[in-house]
């Protein structure tokens, strides 16, 4: 299933992070330290309102049906995203959207012109990088990619081992393990499934633009149950990894074969 470009993959790191990790910030003489709530709520804040501004530039100005782009063609939304501290402007854009991590997402009327300005902008110092929002997927033909679980190693992730030191951790016993919330970025997720009914604490669907991840799809869920589905109904058979675990659902996939 076709997905979100770059730009939705930063945008969803960065509200994991924000919503699940302790962000940081620089503190005395340079060093780290988590953000304060009032620091998250404000940065959340300006992330929603940047990322409703860019829903409305491409509702507008963008073809957004992306099945019947190429895929493979790295300016087929006519859109490149631009890093840079200073303001980033282009006469030639159609629009664009800044005002959030120093990104400005820049739309053009067509690929070429995306990336004849992205030439332009690789030129400039005071840009720090400057790439196509191209189409991507969240799944792939069999053999045509590098697949790896989840889980630990600088070349190898074994998501089963992993699963066992956590479970040896806890002594054996799933109730030891500390209060764990999982952020799943996917199609959304079933609120009345039973299996993750009681897991779901909060998300927000970058489709829609709303607060309601509601899966139309399927694989949300699926992936939602493996995660931390509590096997409810079935005595604990079907239990996901962290059945104790809350999902925080990110939802970037409708029920179409592509999203933007």
């Amino acid at each position: 299933m076709k997905l979100s470009h770059k730009l939705a993959a930063l945008v969803m790191a960065l509200v994991m992070i924000l919503t699940v990790a302790p962000a940081f910030a620089a503190g005395e003489e340079g060093v780290s330290r988590p953000l304060t709530q009032a620091e998250r709520e404000v940065k959340l804040a300006a992330l929603e309102d940047f990322s409703a501004r860019l829903h409305e530039m491409k509702l507008e100005y963008a073809d957004t049906d992306y099945s019947k782009k190429d895929a493979k063609d790295p300016y087929a939304t006519a859109r490149i995203i631009v890093k840079s501290a200073d303001v980033i402007k282009d006469e030639n854009a159609l629009a664009s959207v800044s005002g959030y991590n120093n990104w400005t997402v820049l739309q053009y009327a067509t690929g070429a012109e995306a990336e004849a300005a992205l030439k332009q902008f690789e030129k400039m110092n005071n840009v720090e990088w400057v790439q196509p929002d191209h189409i991507m997927s969240i799944d792939a033909v069999p053999g045509s990619n590098n697949f790896r679980s989840w889980g630990y190693g600088a070349s190898h992730v074994d998501a089963f081992s992993y699963n066992e030191w956590l479970y040896a951790e806890a002594g054996n016993n799933l109730a030891n393990l500390p209060t764990i919330t999982v952020a799943v970025i996917d199609t959304g997720a079933d609120s009345d499934h039973p299996f993750i009914m009681s897991r779901l604490v909060a998300g927000y669907d970058f489709v829609d633009n709303d607060s309601n991840p509601e899966d139309e799809h399927y694989h949300g869920t699926h992936v939602s149950g493996s995660a931390v589905g509590t096997g409810a109904h079935e005595n604990g058979t079907y239990a996901g990894t962290a059945p104790e675990a809350s999902l925080y659902f990110i939802c970037i996939g409708g029920n179409s074969s592509s999203v933007y």
